[in-house]
């Protein structure tokens, strides 16, 4: 009957006899594999989701939507606003700035240049190191 008013998304009031951390604990089969049909299920595990999946919770008195409160755990450095895709991502791209110069920021030509920059001042103090760094930079020049 749960299967049946769960299959038809029709609501129905359960008081459930048995203790949820029961419906948890692990099931295991030790028959042999072959012997296992494709209707096979464990019955508590199926008891389980047809208990919790979209349930509310009135043990207490008060209704409680326990995927509700999970998200709000998740949630809760954000609040418990409704939450949507556009919500969510203008929130995320509230501080979004465009990047400077070329695009994409591992544009390497760029990334290249920098590092020489960088490493100016090193290779005005050994003559030795610009030769071989001016190598470098016309081997990969005529690379490209």
């Amino acid at each position: 009957a749960l299967h049946a008013a769960w299959s038809e998304r029709r609501p129905v009031v359960i008081e459930l006899a048995v203790d949820p951390e029961d419906l948890r604990s692990p099931q295991r089969y030790v028959g042999p594999v072959h012997a296992l049909t494709p209707r096979f299920t464990f019955w508590r595990e199926r008891l389980h989701f047809l208990v919790w999946a979209n349930a509310y919770d009135a043990r207490d008195g008060e209704p409680v939507w326990w995927h509700g409160r999970k998200l709000a755990r998740r949630l809760a450095d954000d609040g418990v606003d409704e939450v949507h895709k556009s919500t969510v991502a203008r929130n995320v791209l509230k501080g979004y700035r465009p990047n400077e110069g070329y695009w994409p920021t591992e544009y390497f030509p760029a990334k290249r240049e920098k590092a020489r920059a960088k490493l100016e001042p090193l290779l005005e103090s050994d003559p030795e190191l610009r030769t071989i760094a001016d190598g470098y930079a016309k081997y990969f020049a005529g690379r490209r």
